[in-house]
């Protein structure tokens, strides 16, 4: 009889783990009949198409104002897991302002503000599912190339907030499929990196990886132990990776790489990184 509880328990608990976990992929897979068509998709065909949706999704909830919105596209942005430069480098940065007393939310006077709090949660999390179901549903081939969502609701009045930060996972067929990189040289050169760390790959996870002007970015972020003496010995190795190495040579040439920067984020208690530089003759 205990078994048969601890079966049923078990059970319960992982419905509900796969019910939480299939909520943070909101877009599914893209056909193969559509990955030319999100390759071919740019950055300003993602913020108009999807800003006009979003306004349409506030003009429709007359409780709903726009107080911020933004667009942010990291061309440096890297799949770790499957090592390469992210298609879906977009992030969406969305606040809303709520008025509570012209919504279907009954903010009685005698709840308490954790009542109130638990009561305008649920009502944004439902809309920021509706929201979040019309970008995929109207626009699915702009809504592909963003990776990341968040959205903040805020009803300035009763000093409520919700906040929502939704990442678009995919599969590693598609990732790989729509590979970023920006040329054979730079492939080449993240290709060498992510050799060179494969076997601290549980503690250095590469987050951004390419030229931004004139500065060649290697960038991580740090997980569980780390020694900062072995970050510099890290550092030093792959400037010596990318300076001798052929092919990594031409890629900086072409843009002109000025300084090499290797980046270590400590994590989010640490607001300073560790930068080791390099100049680049």
């Amino acid at each position: 009889m205990k078994r048969t509880k601890f079966l049923i328990i078990g059970i319960i608990i992982l419905l509900i783990l796969i019910t939480s976990c299939s909520s943070t992929n909101i877009s599914g897979n893209i056909s193969k009949e559509d990955i030319d068509k999100v390759r071919n998709t740019t950055y300003d065909d993602v913020v108009k198409k999807l800003s006009d949706i979003i306004n349409d999704f506030i003009d429709e909830h007359s409780y709903f104002s726009i107080s911020n919105i933004e667009f942010i596209e990291d061309k440096l942005a890297v799949d770790d897991k499957n090592e390469v430069k992210k298609f879906n480098n977009i992030k969406i940065v969305l606040n809303i302002d709520v008025n509570s007393e012209e919504t279907p939310i009954d903010l009685k006077e005698e709840m308490t503000i954790s009542e109130k709090s638990e009561a305008f949660k649920e009502f944004t999390s439902n809309m920021n599912r509706e929201l979040l179901d019309k970008l995929h549903i109207e626009s699915q081939i702009e809504y592909s190339k963003v990776g990341n969502i968040e959205v903040l609701y805020t009803d300035n009045k009763n000093k409520l907030k919700y906040n929502s930060n939704m990442s678009n996972l995919r599969d590693s067929e598609t990732m790989i499929s729509l590979r970023n990189e920006e040329s054979e040289e730079e492939k080449f050169a993240l290709d060498k990196v992510f050799d060179y760390i494969k076997e601290d790959k549980d503690t250095y996870e590469l987050i951004r990886f390419g030229i931004d002007n004139n500065i060649f970015i290697i960038e991580f972020n740090l997980h569980g132990p780390y020694d900062d003496i072995y970050n510099k010995k890290m550092s030093n190795e792959l400037h010596e990776l990318i300076s001798k190495n052929e092919n990594s040579v031409k890629y900086i040439a072409n843009q002109e790489v000025k300084v090499m920067k290797v980046i270590f984020n400590k994590g989010i208690n640490v607001t300073e990184p560790i930068i080791f530089e390099y100049k680049m003759d």
